[in-house]
């Protein structure tokens, strides 16, 4: 009975470990896939605009020339990579189509889907479900 017990508690660890490092390597404040129901329910949207800030692990600040918001979900750098195209920086022109959502603490942020860059490159970043593209690779 001690050792079911035991089994029982390592396996709960191990879950807990799986499920925590799963949520962390998704990044603070991503819009990894636990969130793609959340980020297809809000208002699509299509910006243009510059970078203008960012803030670590939450996104870039894009300012469309009459707002100033919060753009996430453009995925990871080795994903950008992967592609084989620059991730947009700061002083960068973009259009953005996605959603705008409000998370619980109240923020407005936009969730982009795909991205047209400066020089005309599409690059898509959620499919159809709203499930990031990068996850699936």
């Amino acid at each position: 009975m001690r050792t079911f017990k035991g089994l029982m508690v390592l396996g709960f660890l191990g879950a807990l470990l799986v499920w925590s490092s799963a949520a962390l390597s998704a990044g603070p404040g991503s819009c990894g896939a636990a969130l793609a129901g959340l980020v297809c329910q809000g208002e699509p949207v299509t910006l243009k605009g510059t970078i203008v800030g960012g803030v670590r692990g939450q996104g870039m600040i894009f300012d469309t020339g009459g707002e100033k918001v919060t753009v996430r979900g453009l995925g990871p750098m080795w994903y950008w990579r992967e592609i084989g195209v620059a991730k947009p920086r700061l002083g960068d022109s973009l259009e953005i189509s996605g959603y705008r959502v409000q998370l619980q603490d109240g923020q407005e942020v936009i969730v982009a889907k795909e991205v047209v860059l400066q020089d005309g490159h599409q690059v898509s970043l959620r499919d159809d479900s709203c499930y990031p593209v990068w996850i699936k690779r």
